[in-house]
């Protein structure tokens, strides 16, 4: 499971949060851009469900993805990268899956011990920052105080946690 937690962010505080990151012992992981394509099923309409099928383009790699959010912040993820994408889109077509929408993102990612903290530039959106880490059943609520902890010690403030899902941004009705 996934535990996580995002914050809207001016992009002018990126360079700061980049050197606290640094400070507290983290490093980079990798800057691409993504192309998440969301989809609809035929027999269910997932929008405002919590659940959604992506297809996120990295240039080097495409993955396929089902998440079910089970709470805000935490997450049954179920991905596999895909080979052919131009062949994934045939056969979801041929299943009957329709395209809902596109986020095009572009991310630097951070790791720091447990965390990934992702910096990202959403087109016609904004500029986010996420902190998310594995967690389970057990443990999530402790695992969500943690992301917490952290966004306070990169000098974020909790009160600009966003609730809404980039998901639920792309598949508005």
């Amino acid at each position: 499971m996934e535990v996580e937690i995002k914050v809207k962010c001016d992009e002018s505080e990126f360079d700061r949060i980049r050197q606290k990151i640094t400070e507290l012992g983290g490093t980079k992981a990798n800057e691409k851009r993504q192309k998440d394509q969301y989809y609809n099923l035929p027999q269910k309409d997932l929008r405002g469900t919590r659940e959604y099928i992506r297809v996120r383009d990295e240039g080097d790699e495409t993955v396929l993805a089902f998440h079910r959010n089970i709470s805000d912040g935490l997450t049954h993820e179920y991905e596999t990268s895909v080979g052919n994408k131009e062949m994934l889109g045939i056969i979801l077509e041929n299943f009957g899956l329709t395209k809902l929408g596109l986020i095009d993102k572009y991310r630097e990612k951070f790791l720091l011990n447990e965390f990934e903290i992702c910096l990202d530039k959403v087109k016609d959106i904004g500029t986010i920052v996420e902190i998310e880490t594995d967690g389970n059943k057990q443990n999530w609520e402790e695992k969500q105080k943690s992301c917490i902890e952290l966004l306070t010690k990169l000098g974020l403030s909790k009160n600009k946690q966003s609730k809404e899902y980039l998901c639920d941004i792309a598949t508005r009705k």
